[in-house]
């Protein structure tokens, strides 16, 4: 059973999980928000570690099967 992805999901502190690991990190935090373009951008933060930090369009959130929403 997947979890269903709303916007809700992509508030500041939402968790998510890599099926992949990013930088040595599969599970994530919502740290920042930004329009670039009119695109929402969204920096995850890894639980773990806060020093890693990446951004990613939104819509790679909402569409791709790399991630889930919630800690896995």
């Amino acid at each position: 059973m997947s979890k269903k992805r709303n916007n809700k999901n992509l508030d500041i502190n939402s968790n998510w999980t890599s099926q992949k690991q990013i930088r040595g990190w599969k599970h994530f935090r919502i740290s920042g928000r930004a329009y670039q373009n009119g695109i929402l951008q969204i920096e995850l933060m890894a639980v773990c570690d806060r020093d890693v930090t990446i951004w990613i369009d939104a819509s790679n959130l909402a569409k791709n099967d790399q991630w889930q929403p919630g800690w896995l």
